[in-house]
């Protein structure tokens, strides 16, 4: 079998500043496609680093069950606008953003005063509305880091008025891969490899691809070198397992879906306040909840697809016949 080539079919920049890149990697020997297809995607998941908003300090504020005069949203759906926010530090210690607005005002990403050293990626996007008389006045910690960390599970020194943030720092948005089947012209079939990466526009899907294939040869070296006698394998400690990452976004919120108002009001009702508890449930148990029908479950189903993520009875793959040719495709 020849050497595994790579081709990028199409590298692109959506108009919210999210990035999108799709690549060709060929030939594996019948099989091998899905194995480092699979891998590629699950490293690309759980273990890419990024940046994200771990503390918000908020004048007049001392926890997030509260509200700001003036201010239209209360502070936890300003701590929610904020983990939404595209934003790419370049240091490796903790960066303050600040913002001091007066109303009437919609302050933006692009409002806030940046640190030489951090980027906002979407600068558009949306933090908080201010009324005629509204003032809001934060400070903003962002860090770097892997996976995803809950509020309740930072370890800081911070003052106490500064209120810890759910920190996502998983870049890669989705990925999905596909298998087609080809044939050498002496008729030896072999596995072709597509790879598309969505990406929050913190890091090039390109970057990221090779990332994750270094990351995927770092753990396995020391494996490949194995001769009967234990020894250690190197890890990097602030990169989780796969599962670990898993578990760690079950503690997620639901409103992390950005589902619609019926679908999110159906499973507040029904006491699914985190995706552990809504992926513990059958697709006919959430049938079964109240007033909850078949589009609003295919809306659910489609927004953890794309987190990787899947109900207790889902199948994790779909094979299906395409033009006479076999072909798997896999999406998360």
């Amino acid at each position: 079998m020849s050497q595994v080539t790579v081709k990028c079919l199409e590298n692109k920049t959506n108009n919210d500043g999210s990035l999108y890149g799709k690549f060709l990697l060929e030939p594996f020997e019948r099989g091998f496609g899905t194995t480092v297809g699979n891998s590629l995607r699950r490293v690309l998941l759980s273990s890419t680093p990024g940046s994200a908003v771990t503390a918000v300090r908020i004048e007049g504020i001392t926890h997030e069950f509260s509200s700001v005069p003036g201010v239209v949203e209360d502070v936890i759906d300003i701590l929610l606008n904020l983990k939404g926010l595209a934003v790419k530090s370049f240091s490796d210690q903790p960066q303050t953003l600040r913002i001091s607005a007066k109303g009437p005002a919609i302050v933006l990403g692009k409002d806030l005063h940046l640190p030489a050293d951090v980027q906002i990626v979407n600068p558009d996007w949306k933090i908080a509305t201010l009324s005629n008389n509204g003032n809001l006045n934060m400070e903003i910690v962002v860090e770097n880091g892997v996976g995803y960390i809950p509020a309740d599970k930072q370890k800081s020194q911070r003052p106490i008025d500064f209120i810890p943030v759910d920190a996502v720092f998983m870049p890669i948005k989705r990925v999905a891969y596909s298998i087609e089947t080809a044939r050498t012209p002496d008729g030896h079939e072999f596995d072709r490899l597509y790879i598309e990466i969505f990406s929050s526009g913190v890091i090039e899907p390109t970057v990221a691809l090779g990332q994750a294939a270094a990351n995927l040869i770092e753990k396995m070296a020391t494996v490949a070198q194995f001769s009967g006698e234990s020894i250690s394998i190197p890890t990097t400690p602030e990169v989780p397992k796969v599962e670990e990452a898993t578990d760690q976004r079950k503690t997620l919120s639901i409103e992390e879906l950005e589902l619609s108002v019926r679908a999110y009001n159906c499973l507040k009702r029904a006491n699914i306040n985190s995706l552990g508890e809504l992926l513990s449930l059958s697709y006919n148990e959430l049938m079964n909840i109240k007033n909850f029908g078949k589009k609003s479950a295919d809306e659910v189903l489609e927004r953890l697809h794309a987190m990787g993520l899947h109900l207790a009875d889902e199948a994790m793959a779909a094979n299906y016949q395409e033009g006479g040719m076999e072909s798997e495709v896999f999406s998360a």
